[in-house]
């Protein structure tokens, strides 16, 4: 089975550390496909306290952080680092990280939400009226009933996470025998493969990480992203509308390699994004471990469009202390913490 490639679309580029964001523009891409994948690249400063307080931390656990930066910083963008240490200020040196919210997330991005959620919603919509046609939608009592039991939980983490997430139309469904092994749309529609699960013999918790991912890409806009930063990538970009972009990208399998690395990245944040809501929704951190074990069997990427194994476990594993202080200390998933 191969989770890799069963997205209903590519991940985009993000780039998000606190509240500075770089944006892609034609000044900092020069309206190149080199300029888009090098900006993720770049290395940035935190603003104004947040930089006090990173300082302190990195001041005060100096020997191995320092050495974790220094290692890290040799193979993957300083954005990712950045954010863990952010998350690491929260759930160490403070003493309320169940009440803090951990995750930014862009407001600056290009084309009509509203326009995309509503094309996603047409084209979910569709598959599952084909799948309800086939007999393969739902097809599972028990599996409905753990993804009934999951869901919410998360929800919750999400929207109190990112508040607007609670005005969206969720959906989640199982299939059976269907193309997808896991995937999500805009405006919150999730669908999972009951065979994929079953074979992968996933308990509750390492389910919810695997929806949590899911629902990461959501929350963070990914497809709004991706059209953002292919206008670099597609002939005219810049004076071409969403619908435009987004049929290209259907069409044209060169574009979509080109931007293999922005991939990559979008994969990592999600894992990241789907961690922390997993944490703070009270399911098992080891759990995000024990899944990525599983899925690590997958072998790499057909395109080369998603992270290796060996680099989401990296990347897991880094978080994981943190995660762990994350789910004991959060009460969002009883619905107790009081939104900030």
């Amino acid at each position: 089975m191969n989770w890799k490639i069963a997205r209903w679309h590519p991940p985009q580029f993000a780039f998000r550390i606190a509240d500075h964001r770089l944006r892609i523009t034609p000044a900092t891409a020069a309206e190149s496909q080199d300029g888009v994948v090098a900006a993720m690249q770049q290395k940035t400063r935190l603003p104004g306290e947040k930089s006090h307080l990173f300082l302190l931390f990195l001041h005060a656990f100096q020997g191995n952080i320092t050495l974790m930066f220094q290692t890290w910083t040799k193979r993957r963008p300083v954005r990712f680092m950045l954010k863990y240490f952010i998350a690491f200020i929260l759930l160490v040196a403070s003493g309320t990280a169940g009440a803090q919210r951990v995750l930014e997330f862009r407001n600056d991005l290009l084309f009509n939400k509203t326009e995309i959620d509503a094309i996603a919603a047409h084209a979910f919509g569709a598959r599952l009226r084909s799948l309800a046609g086939a007999g393969k939608l739902d097809p599972d009592p028990a599996l409905k009933a753990r993804l009934q039991r999951i869901f919410p939980r998360l929800l919750r983490a999400a929207a109190y996470e990112r508040p607007a997430a609670a005005s969206l139309a969720w959906e989640i469904h199982a299939c059976s025998h269907c193309n997808e092994n896991a995937m999500a749309m805009p405006g919150g529609k999730v669908l999972v493969s009951a065979e994929f699960i079953r074979n992968l013999g996933l308990t509750d918790d390492e389910l919810a990480y695997l929806l949590a991912h899911e629902m990461a890409h959501v929350l963070a806009e990914h497809t709004r992203e991706f059209a953002t930063a292919a206008r670099y990538f597609v002939d005219n970009g810049l004076a071409r509308d969403y619908a435009d972009i987004q049929h290209e990208l259907t069409e044209n399998l060169p574009v979509l390699l080109r931007m293999a690395q922005v991939s990559v990245l979008q994969e990592l944040d999600a894992d990241y994004i789907g961690f922390i809501l997993g944490a703070h929704a009270g399911f098992a951190p080891d759990a995000m471990i024990s899944l990525l074990e599983k899925l690590g069997n997958d072998g790499p990427s057909l395109f080369g469009t998603h992270p290796t194994p060996a680099q989401r476990m990296k990347q897991a594993r880094t978080m994981l202390d943190a995660a762990r202080r994350l789910a004991n200390s959060s009460t969002v998933a009883d619905g107790l913490v009081q939104k900030q």
